[in-house]
């Protein structure tokens, strides 16, 4: 008694000689409620069994390099989250669907061997969101993520690795919820 729904995916990869290549990716996924989104009944919030799945939509452009020693990708991407699925009202919290997000960001990656087991791996990116209700950073996501570290492959078959991350400070950390 369900209607049923696709989730599709599209992918182009094209080899764009010496190394080079690109891709373009499309897909499409859904978030069904959980049962207590659907069914609880609680003094602080009541569940909606009419609720509708969130969706998202995410577009992906990317130019890659792989080469003997290194590799390098640099990607763009653009999502948007829809019917997402929230509490609203004083108490009792009422669950329903309301609102939608739309991420867009750019990563930057690599590696580089060394030759002698060493190797050097890192990436940068930076996202951004907004909510359809003119809400800049809308989540708990940071803006900026940077991790980079140093791989050694000993002689011996064991991999010693050491990274760092770092993450920016989330707006909504910042702010004074009352």
């Amino acid at each position: 008694g369900l209607d049923g729904e696709y989730s599709p995916r599209f992918a182009a990869i094209f080899d764009l000689g010496q190394g080079w290549g690109a891709k373009l990716l499309y897909g499409e996924a859904f978030r069904e409620g959980t049962p207590i989104d659907r069914y609880i009944t609680a003094p602080t919030v009541n569940g909606n069994p009419s609720i509708s799945p969130e969706t998202i939509e995410t577009f992906d452009a990317q130019l890659f390099f792989e080469g003997k020693q290194s590799s390098f990708a640099i990607t763009y991407f653009h999502s948007e989250h829809k019917e997402l699925i929230t509490r609203v009202g004083a108490f009792p919290q009422q669950i329903v669907n309301s609102g939608e997000i739309t991420y867009e960001g750019m990563e930057l990656e690599g590696t580089y061997d060394f030759g002698n087991g060493l190797s050097f791996l890192g990436n940068v990116s930076y996202q951004t969101n907004d909510k359809d209700d003119g809400t800049d950073d809308a989540t708990y996501a940071s803006d900026w993520m940077i991790k980079a570290g140093v791989s050694y492959d000993s002689l011996d078959g064991i991999k010693w690795s050491v990274f760092n991350s770092y993450f920016s400070e989330s707006t909504l950390q910042n702010e004074d919820i009352t």
